[in-house]
């Protein structure tokens, strides 16, 4: 399995490949590990967002197994994928008593995120947010 990256991972990335050092506000981490060892996860979970409609907001955690989604903080619903069972996303197991678990650990992750007081004006990962996993390499 390959580990999680996302996009802010690029700066931290090329920046450690020149002997540059990030800035401390970035979210990103260094991919540079992964580059010797693909299967090398540098993180813990990767972030992502979508909206749907001007008022529909689909918050996603996604771990090496699982990807979570809670649409408006869970309001409007929540899914929960294992990809170790179901690769393809054919069974919601969000409302399978035997995840609850589980969603509320990646619910807490969402909450880390994208904190409910400062949404939507902050839709952007805010500094400090759950993202922010730098490790000395």
């Amino acid at each position: 399995a390959a580990g999680l990256v996302e996009m802010v991972d690029i700066y931290p990335t090329l920046a450690d490949l020149c002997g540059l050092n990030s800035p401390e506000y970035l979210d990103g981490v260094s991919l540079r590990p992964m580059l010797a060892d693909p299967s090398k996860s540098v993180k813990p979970a990767a972030f992502t967002q979508v909206t749907r409609g001007a008022n529909i907001h689909g918050l996603t955690v996604r771990t090496a197994r699982y990807r979570y989604t809670a649409w408006n903080y869970g309001e409007q619903g929540r899914m929960l994928y294992d990809h170790e069972t179901d690769p393809f996303e054919t069974k919601n197991l969000a409302d399978d008593p035997k995840f609850a678990n589980v969603v509320a650990e990646l619910h807490e992750l969402v909450l880390m995120n994208w904190p409910k007081d400062k949404w939507p004006e902050a839709t952007a990962r805010p500094a400090g947010g759950a993202a922010k996993t730098k490790k000395k390499q």
